[in-house]
C-alpha cells in the first residue's frame, strides 16, 4: 500500500484490529488516569464499505471519531457527542477530558474535530472515560469493524498547554493536508521544532 499522500497509514480491511498490550483500566494504571485526566489526538478516515468503529476500546465502551456510518463521534463510556453524516476524508480528533480526582462525579470532556470545538459536557462516565486497551479497526474482538485507515494517535496524561496543544493541531493538520479555522495561530502556516 501506498499509504496518503506518501505517508505511512495503518490500513484495516473490515476483518481485522490491533489493540494494545497496555491496559488503561489496569489497577496500577486506572488511577493516574482517572486523577490525571487525559489530552488525545487521533487522525482517521474511513475508505468505504463497512463503517464502524475506528480509534476504540477493547474492555470499554470508548471510541474516538467513528461509530455506526457517522462521523464526529465520541462515546467515552458516555455519549460526549453523536457527529454527524459520514464521509471518507480524514479528520482530526481531540478529546481534553478533565480527571475525576478522588472520584468526584461529573469530569469534563471536550472534544473537538479539525479544531473546532463540537461539545464540552459532563456526559462520560466519572469510572471510565479512557479506554481499557486501545484499539484500532473494530472494538472487543472485531466487534463493529470497519474498511479504514489510522495515521496518527497519541494520547497524553494530564492537560497540556493551550500553546501546546495549537502546535500540535496545526503540526498535524499541516502534515495530512487537514483545514483549520482561518482564526486558528496555525491555520496558513506549519509550525517549526528547529532541528526535530
Amino acid at each position: 500500500n501506498q499509504g496518503y499522500g506518501g505517508k505511512p497509514v495503518v490500513d484495516f480491511d473490515g476483518n481485522d484490529q490491533m489493540w494494545t498490550d497496555y491496559d488503561f483500566s489496569d489497577q496500577a494504571e486506572i488511577y493516574q488516569w482517572r486523577n490525571m485526566g487525559y489530552t488525545a489526538f487521533g487522525i482517521s478516515r474511513y475508505t468505504g464499505g463497512d463503517n464502524e468503529q475506528v480509534i476504540a476500546s477493547v474492555g470499554y465502551n470508548w471510541l474516538m471519531g467513528h461509530q455506526g456510518n457517522r462521523i464526529g463521534r465520541f462515546f467515552l463510556n458516555g455519549w460526549v457527542y453523536e457527529g454527524y453524516e459520514a464521509d471518507e476524508n480524514f479528520h482530526l480528533w481531540e478529546i481534553l477530558h478533565d480527571p475525576a480526582y478522588n472520584n468526584q462525579d461529573d469530569p469534563t470532556a471536550t472534544v473537538l474535530i479539525d479544531g473546532v470545538q463540537m461539545a464540552s459536557n459532563t456526559r462520560s462516565a466519572w469510572w471510565g472515560f479512557y479506554p481499557s486497551k486501545l484499539s484500532f479497526g473494530a472494538r472487543n474482538e472485531l466487534i463493529q469493524a470497519s474498511k479504514c485507515q489510522v495515521a496518527e494517535f497519541m494520547m497524553i496524561r494530564g492537560s497540556i498547554e493551550e500553546q501546546d496543544r495549537l502546535l500540535i493541531e496545526g503540526y498535524l493538520s499541516h502534515k495530512w493536508g487537514l483545514a483549520l479555522p482561518s482564526d486558528h495561530p496555525w491555520s496558513h502556516q506549519q509550525p517549526t521544532f528547529g532541528e526535530i
